[in-house]
């Protein structure tokens, strides 16, 4: 009787250690990464986007066309005479024939300065929402796995600097003006991807999950506020 006694303590001393060997080796989700090559990341891409805010890139701000009115050389020859002649009311109404000109398609692509910037914060706010969603799903890929989340503060300054990066898609060109999102979009769910599966140390599965997530929180977000504005407008 001692003896089995001794061997159900042995084996559930075995058990017990083998458990916490367990427990020892899941690594936490957000491995520990240099936070300030993260923010140093961070700094980069927030100047080279702002800039191309600034300065209005033609991938940020495509060139709208503009409708100018153009007056003919026999409709100011019209005009011309109508107001040699001493009819006033002819006059008039060779002025009003006058300016009804032939519209004639010209691209200007001037932006103002306050708009860019408007735009830029605009963008800025996004990427805080982003962040959010980020973590958002982090936590919940924890959560499934049963793994610890990690540091935080790494967390939030790597999800902003993956973000920051795939908002670089908006300087990639596009044959077509219709075809500029979806391929902006999925460049940049691309770089996010990528970005997160090296950066966050998450792995190329992971860090699709992660990328899906992160895509799938925002979408609910942007739905639930489309519904709530239209429930306290209606």
């Amino acid at each position: 009787m001692e003896d089995s006694s001794a061997n159900d303590a042995q084996q559930i001393s075995r058990d017990g250690s083998v458990g916490d060997e367990a427990e020892g080796r899941r690594l936490p989700l957000m491995t520990g990464r240099s936070i300030r090559f993260l923010s140093v990341l961070n700094c980069i891409a927030f100047i080279v986007i702002g800039l191309g805010f600034l300065f209005n890139v033609e991938t940020i701000f495509p060139r709208a066309a503009s409708v100018t009115p153009v007056v003919s050389s026999d409709l100011e020859s019209e005009v011309g005479r109508s107001t040699d002649s001493t009819d006033p009311a002819g006059a008039s109404d060779a002025t009003t024939s006058g300016t009804e000109s032939v519209p004639i398609q010209n691209t200007s692509d001037g932006v103002s300065l306050p708009a860019r910037i408007l735009d830029f914060v605009q963008f800025s706010v996004l990427l805080l929402i982003g962040v959010i969603c980020g973590l958002i799903s982090l936590g919940c890929l924890a959560l499934i796995s049963d793994r610890p989340f990690g540091n935080f503060m790494a967390a939030i300054i790597g999800i902003s600097a993956c973000l920051w990066l795939s908002g670089l898609a908006l300087f990639v060109p596009a044959p077509e003006r219709y075809l500029s999102d979806p391929i902006q979009y999925s460049v940049a769910g691309l770089i996010l991807w990528i970005s997160s599966s090296w950066l966050l140390g998450l792995g190329t599965r992971v860090g699709l999950s992660f990328t899906g997530g992160t895509v799938a929180a925002l979408g609910i977000m942007a739905l639930g506020s489309r519904i709530v504005v239209w429930a306290t407008w209606s």
